[in-house]
């Protein structure tokens, strides 16, 4: 049974009927597919694509960083990593000699463990 008070399905900005159409729907009311992609468009005019990322923003929200004109996202991002700490590659020697100090100190831990074993063993300690 239809419902008697249904409000009729009009475009809020054309008036078109929607009735059995595709439609958006928002605080104002429906609206057609033409007014809805019209309207974006409109808004999409004023604004510029981040010249890191080619999103669309308010050119008012984009930001120098290192002479470009990055969105807030894009500059948070390169903040991040630019934080981030890089370590130097090493390569022969360099990592030659690292590697036999770390022996070095794992032979000593052993031989300080071996000495309380066997005085622990001896009743000494």
């Amino acid at each position: 049974m239809p419902d008697p008070v249904a409000k009729p399905k009009v475009c809020c900005k054309c008036g078109k009927n929607l009735e059995g159409k595709k439609r958006f729907k928002d605080s104002l009311g429906y609206w057609c597919e033409a007014c809805h992609y019209t309207e974006k468009r409109q808004e999409k005019g004023n604004h510029v694509p981040c010249d890191s990322c080619g999103r669309y923003v308010d050119p008012q929200k984009l930001q120098s960083y290192e002479g470009i004109k990055i969105c807030t996202r894009c500059l948070k991002e390169r903040k991040r990593e630019a934080r981030r700490v890089r370590r130097p590659v090493v390569f022969g020697s360099e990592h030659e000699q690292f590697e036999k100090k770390r022996l070095i100190r794992l032979l000593i831990m052993a031989g300080v463990l071996l000495v309380i074993i066997l005085l622990s063993s001896l009743g000494l300690l």
